[in-house]
């Protein structure tokens, strides 16, 4: 498994304060220690109307990511309200 991060979602994590960093780091591990069955990961959800595309939960804010063969893109991250506009 690889994983690849989006410009946008890198430069939002690098700006974050070090305590989401680490919360979405630990997230982000969990996904990964289950990959190919991301659903079974508490605060996952398939988004609809989009082919292998995923949110976690953490806290307030939001990971979208996508599952493409082997490789796992994170493409979002941001607060609750905003991530889903973008």
């Amino acid at each position: 498994m690889k994983t690849i991060w989006m410009k946008k979602a890198q430069k939002y994590l690098d700006r974050s304060p070090k305590s989401l960093q680490k919360k979405v780091e630990a997230a982000l591990s969990e996904i990964e220690k289950v990959f190919p069955n991301v659903l079974a990961c508490q605060n996952v959800e398939k988004l609809q109307g989009e082919p292998n595309s995923f949110r976690c939960r953490v806290g307030a804010y939001r990971i979208v990511f996508m599952i493409d063969g082997e490789i796992l893109y994170i493409a979002l991250i941001g607060p609750r309200g905003d991530v889903y506009k973008s």
